[in-house]
């Protein structure tokens, strides 16, 4: 679900895997678009590499992420 507020853009994906799981699958997705035949993409403004670092940076610490949980009482 997207949502868009006054500021910001809200992606909200519902899960119901343990933290790691999480962590692991966003990984995995970052290598999958890092794996796109670069033939397809417009070499003069390569964004696959720079897209693939903001959603690594974007990821939080699994410590983190148990944390957040935690302040919800989710955890």
């Amino acid at each position: 679900m997207v949502r868009f507020e006054k500021d910001k853009i809200v992606v909200e994906i519902p899960s119901m895997f343990p933290v790691a799981d999480w962590l692991e699958r966003v990984s995995d997705l970052v290598y999958a678009i890092g794996a796109i035949d670069k033939d397809r993409v417009d070499n003069d403004n390569d964004c696959i590499y720079t897209l693939c670092s903001l959603i690594l940076e974007m990821m939080p610490e699994e410590g983190d992420v148990l944390e957040m949980l935690q302040a919800k009482g989710l955890r």
